[in-house]
Parts: structure tokens; C-alpha cells; sequence
């Protein structure tokens, strides 16, 4: 069950299609007809990228789900850029009562407010830091950012200045992800449920 959850991570927000294809013929070549582990399938992930995923093992090494914090989305019109910064973190366990930070893949799409069509497509940022500030160019409208598209990680996200209902309501009518409308619609929801 891991390695499935794997793939998806693996091949679409961290090394992509062709990346995972490598991985994938490396880890085939390597073990066909073994008996193998997730470490197994991971280890041939980076070898066959060269790239180091030991942070990534978090996932699997330290208890509880991380929360990522969006602290704040910054537009700057003269620069074209939009910056956004996010926060992780983890509550402690037991066994384990201070968390390293995780590898997380946060995907994010930014949406035209006045052109209400998307102005930059999805993109994967990865949050591998406490935090971390992202700056996004060519934006050259002002942005309402659609964050954790595709339910990118498995993650608990919040915003520092919640999303406002008007923000919530744009998301739900021009977002092109589907995941990311439909928490804008559960979030709505319950916004009315607790104003009844």
C-alpha cells in the first residue's frame, strides 16, 4: 500500500513522468521476482534520478499527519511576482517529541482575479524547510492562489488569514482543480452552517 501511494507522489510531483519511468526500469532490473521493501522501490527512485530522498523517509519514520501553514501570500504588480510563504509542522508523539521537517509536495495553480482564467498552471513546490518562502514570476495580474491542488500530500492545511468567503466562492467558480473546489465548497459550507 505504501509503494502505491508512492508512485503517485513519486511520479507526478517530485521527479515527474519520465523521471518515475527511470525509477521504475531501475527498480524492475534490480528485483524482478524478489521479495522487496518501499525502502527498496525508494532507494531505486534516486539512484535512477540521482537525487537524495532521505528526507522523504520521514514520512515513514516519524508519527502523526504535519500541518503546513499558508502565513502569507505577498503580490507584488511592479515585480510580476507573488510570493508565498509556508510554515510545517508536526505535533509531538510519545515516542517522538520533537519532529524533523518533512518532504512535502505542495502543489499550487494561480488564478487571474480579474481575468478569472488560470495564469499559471499547476506547479509543485517542495517544503522541506520549517519554512519557506516561494517566489512565483509572470504574474502580472493580481493572484488568488489555489494551494495543496490535487491533494498533493497528506497533509492538514490551514491559512494564518483565512480565506474569506468571496476568495472561497472565487475558487469555487474558476479554479481548474477539482480537489481544491470542492474544499472551497466544504469550507463554504460549513462558514454558512456556523453563521445560521
Amino acid at each position: 500500500e505504501m509503494c502505491i501511494r508512492d508512485r503517485g507522489v513519486f511520479g507526478g510531483r517530485i521527479l515527474g513522468r519520465d523521471g518515475f519511468r527511470k525509477g521504475m526500469d531501475l527498480y524492475f532490473s534490480r528485483h524482478d521476482g524478489q521479495a522487496v521493501t518501499c525502502d527498496d522501490f525508494r532507494q531505486a527512485m534516486a539512484d535512477a534520478n540521482n537525487v537524495d530522498l532521505s528526507q522523504f523517509e520521514r514520512w515513514y519514520d516519524q508519527a502523526g499527519t504535519p500541518e503546513v501553514e499558508v502565513v502569507s501570500i505577498n503580490y507584488s504588480r511592479e515585480d510580476g511576482t507573488c510570493a508565498i510563504s509556508l510554515r510545517q509542522r508536526c505535533n509531538p508523539t510519545p515516542d517522538q517529541p520533537k519532529k524533523r521537517p518533512f518532504y512535502i509536495p505542495i502543489v499550487v495553480g494561480v488564478i487571474g482575479k480579474e481575468s478569472c482564467t488560470e495564469i499559471r498552471p499547476s506547479e509543485t513546490l517542495i517544503l522541506e524547510n520549517q519554512q519557506q518562502t516561494f517566489v512565483l514570476d509572470n504574474v502580472w495580474e493580481e493572484p488568488v492562489v489555489s494551494v495543496l491542488r490535487g491533494f498533493s500530500a497528506p497533509i492538514n492545511l490551514r491559512f494564518k488569514t483565512p480565506r474569506t468567503d468571496e476568495e472561497l466562492a472565487f475558487i469555487l467558480a474558476y479554479d481548474t482543480d477539482d480537489y481544491c473546489r470542492y474544499d472551497a465548497a466544504q469550507t463554504l459550507y460549513k462558514l454558512s452552517l456556523i453563521h445560521i
